[in-house]
C-alpha cells in the first residue's frame, strides 16, 4: 500500500491478533494493488472489458467503491486510475516524476459501466476505464483487519494504514487520543481528537506532489477534469463510523470547494484548510477536537 502503519490490539494474546493483521493486510495488498500486475484489480483493468471473477474482499471493495461513487455525486470516484497514469503516477511514489508533461486528459468514467455481480463474485469494467482503489482500499482494509481483531476475541484495536484509522471495541481509559499531523508542516500537530470509536481519514494536496515536466502534480485527481484538484482546499480531516466512508468524505470534501454536505451522511464531521490558511469545520467536528 507504500505506506507506513500502526497498530494497538487489547485483550489475551495481542502478538496473534498482530500477526493475523499483517497477514490480511499482505494478502489485501497482494489483491488490491494496481502497482502488482498479478493483483485482481491488475487484471480487471488488464480485461479489455471481459468478465473477471473476483475474491469476496475485491467484492466488497468495488461495491463500497461504486457506492461512494453514487452517494457523492462522482465527487469520489474510483477510475481516476487513467488520470494518474497519464499525469505520471505508474508506478511505486519514491519514482513517480519525469521530464515529460502530462498527457491530455479529460473527465474520468465513473462507476456507471461497471457491472459488479455481487451473487457469482465476478466484475465487467468497460475497455479503457482503470481501477485505482487509492484511499479507499486503506480505508476498508483497516475496517476489515479491526473487525476480524474482535471476531478473534480481542477487546479492543486501533489500525492506522497511512493516516486512515479505524478503532473498534473497547477504547483505553479515556478512550483513544489521535494526533493528526499537520500538512504544513511535516512532524508538527495540527488537530487532536479524542474518540471512542470509529474511524479518522486525511485527503491533502500538500503531500504525494511530484514534478511531471513543467507541471507540479499531486495525487488528488478531481475526477471533473481527470487533472490533480485545484481548489483552495488543501487538506480535509474526516471522523465517520467507518474507515472507507471517512475517507470518502475527506476525498470529496477537498475535491469540492462548497460540497452538499448532505451527500456525506451519515454522521460526518470534518475540518477542512484552505491554502490562505483559513479553516472551516462542521458543527459537530469541536466535541472531537480537544485542543
Amino acid at each position: 500500500m507504500g505506506t507506513h502503519g500502526n497498530l494497538v490490539v487489547y485483550g489475551d494474546s495481542p502478538a496473534r491478533g498482530a500477526a493475523h493483521v499483517l497477514e490480511r493486510l499482505a494478502e489485501l495488498e497482494r489483491r488490491w494493488s494496481r502497482f502488482r500486475p498479478d493483483s485482481e484489480i491488475s487484471r480487471i483493468n488488464a480485461a479489455e472489458g471481459e468478465p473477471v471473477a473476483i475474491e469476496p474482499d475485491t467484492v466488497m471493495l468495488l461495491s463500497r467503491a461504486i457506492q461512494a461513487w453514487r452517494r457523492t455525486g462522482g465527487l469520489f470516484d474510483p477510475t481516476v486510475g487513467a488520470a494518474m497514469i497519464a499525469h505520471g503516477y505508474d508506478r511505486d511514489f519514491a519514482s513517480v516524476g519525469g521530464p515529460r508533461n502530462p498527457a491530455v486528459t479529460e473527465a474520468t468514467r465513473g462507476c456507471g459501466g461497471i457491472q459488479l455481480d455481487i451473487a457469482r463474485g465476478r466484475v465487467r469494467v468497460p475497455r479503457g476505464t482503470c481501477l485505482d482503489p487509492g484511499g479507499i482500499g486503506k480505508g476498508l482494509a483497516a475496517d476489515i483487519v479491526a473487525a476480524e481483531v474482535l471476531e478473534r476475541g480481542h477487546t479492543g484495536v486501533l489500525v492506522n494504514i497511512g493516516g486512515d484509522m479505524r478503532m473498534a471495541g473497547s477504547p483505553p481509559e479515556g478512550g483513544w487520543v489521535v494526533a493528526v499531523e499537520d500538512p504544513r508542516r511535516p512532524g508538527s500537530e495540527w488537530l487532536r481528537l479524542s474518540l471512542t470509536e470509529g474511524a479518522v481519514a486525511t485527503s491533502s494536496a500538500l503531500r504525494r506532489r511530484w514534478q511531471q515536466g513543467e507541471v507540479n502534480c499531486h495525487h488528488v485527481m478531481d475526477p471533473r477534469t481527470g487533472r490533480p484538484a485545484t481548489g483552495s482546499t488543501v487538506a480535509v480531516t474526516a471522523v465517520a463510523h467507518t474507515a472507507w466512508w471517512a475517507e470518502v468524505a475527506a476525498t470529496s470534501l477537498l475535491v469540492a470547494e462548497e460540497p452538499d454536505e448532505a451527500l456525506l451522511a451519515p454522521a460526518v464531521e470534518y475540518v477542512a484548510l484552505r491554502s490562505d490558511g483559513a479553516v472551516r469545520s462542521s458543527a459537530g467536528m469541536a466535541a472531537a477536537v480537544t485542543v
